[in-house]
This record gives C-alpha cells, structure tokens and sequence, in this order.
C-alpha cells in the first residue's frame, strides 16, 4: 500500500460508527438513516481521518435532509478497473440524501474552503470547510469523490483503493 502508515480497516464498522453517532440527531428529526452493506470492506487507511470523513458527509446530509426524510449510505465492493496484477478490489461508498441537493454548475466549487452555495441552502449555518476537508481525506486515501444527483437530493460516491 503508498499509504503510509495505514493499516487494515473494516470500513463497514467505521461506517456503522458513525451512523451510530447521528442517529439520535436522525430520530429526532424523523429522518431515517439505511445502512446497506452486505460485506465488511477492508482497506487500508488511518481510521480516524475516515471516521471524521463520513461523519463530516453524515453531517451535511442531515442538515440538508428535510423532515421525514432519508439519508442512504451504501458500501460496495469494485473491483479495480486496472486488470493489471495490482487490482485488487476497491470499495465503494454512496451517501444519498434526500434534500435540496448542489445544481450541477454548482457541484466543482463545494471542494473550495469557504465556499457555500448561495440559494438552495443558505438556510443553515456553517463555514463550508466540510466538503474541502472530506476531499482533501479522500486524496490522501488515494481515492477519488464525486458529486451526483439522487432525484431529489446529493448523491456523494467515493471510491477507495
């Protein structure tokens, strides 16, 4: 593995952590948490800065998340698209809310430090540093994240080697 200093991680328990830590904050605002993950994902990494990760996307998706609604985390084992020696599978992990969601035009700005977007959720306070530190994690972990739609609300998958 490059990641120094990494060590084998069952990303399924990081995950199942941090679903544990919001869901009271989900209860208590109606807002169902599904967590789908029918195999534990290993991988290499240091477990703290992917906790704070997927707390920082749990986070934001809950602030955005009307009443009533859902927030989905989904791990997947890919397999690497490499088909050299060195692909091994690679994990997949979908945070999908159900709120307003980033327009497209929107979604290359959110990485920048500071940055917020104007409209849609302008509503809730915060200093836009959550998405520029959870990328910044996703880039030491040798992985790659990408904003999408979930008709209606986000959709953010990040692959990890």
């Amino acid at each position: 593995s490059r990641l120094a200093g990494g060590t084998q991680i069952d990303l399924r328990s990081i995950l199942n952590d941090v679903l544990e830590l919001y869901e009271p904050l989900a209860q208590e605002r109606q807002i169902r948490l599904v967590f789908d993950a029918p195999e534990p994902g290993v991988c290499r990494g240091d477990s703290d800065l992917l906790f704070q990760l997927f707390a920082n996307l749990l986070d934001n998706a809950l602030k955005y998340t009307p009443e009533q609604g859902e927030i989905a985390v989904r791990l997947r084992a890919q397999p690497a698209e490499s088909g050299g020696e060195s692909a091994s599978t690679g994990l997949l992990v979908i945070v999908a809310d159900s709120g307003p969601g980033i327009p497209v035009d929107e979604r290359k700005n959110v990485f920048r430090r500071f940055y917020r977007v104007e409209d849609s959720r302008t509503e809730q306070p915060g200093n836009g540093l959550g998405l520029s530190l959870v990328q910044a994690i996703v880039h030491y972990h040798y992985g790659e994240i990408e904003l999408g739609s979930n008709n209606p609300g986000l959709q953010v998958r990040i692959r990890l080697p």
